[in-house]
């Protein structure tokens, strides 16, 4: 993904800063939560709530997406095995449950995995959705008054 084009796109959008930020660090922290597939329907509630850019929440859910989503939630297992005692799994077995992923197979995984990957999820989704929200303000305003600066395109003369 180009970070140019999308710092773009974002500052692009038509709302204050703060509502933009407020809405991509919603959509990082439900994108985080292991709640893959119901992600939007979760952040929309929660963008409005907020009174959050509802376009900025839904894009930053998709900071989990089918590419991303096992070493994400790996990741999330493992910090949250730091909080909460159960065994381990290996790479290999969590990605092999994760692979072929359905809500009723994700229930069935039981709290051995279900509780480390959601606390884990949690502390993720808190450390990354609060500097976002700062990194966003900033970049947004940054690029709208670059924007406001620049001198207009010059037009041919008829």
């Amino acid at each position: 993904m180009n970070v140019r084009k999308f710092v773009r796109d974002i500052a692009g959008l038509d709302d204050p800063p703060y509502k933009i930020a407020m809405g991509l660090a919603l959509g990082i922290f439900v994108g985080f939560i292991p709640i893959m597939g119901i992600q939007m329907a979760v952040v929309l509630p929660f963008a409005l709530l907020f009174r959050a850019n509802k376009t900025a929440a839904i894009g930053g859910v998709w900071i989990t997406n089918p590419v991303t989503v096992i070493p994400i939630y790996y990741m999330n297992y493992k910090i949250g095995q730091q909080f909460v005692s159960f065994p381990p799994l290996t790479w290999a077995h969590f990605k092999g449950l994760f692979s072929q992923m359905t809500l009723t197979r994700f229930l069935e995984l039981g709290e051995a995995i279900l509780v480390p990957l959601f606390v884990g999820g949690l502390v993720v989704a808190f450390i990354a959705s609060v500097p976002t929200y700062f990194v966003t303000r900033h970049l947004v305003i940054r690029a709208r008054a670059r924007k406001a600066s620049a001198p207009a395109p010059e037009t041919p003369a008829p």
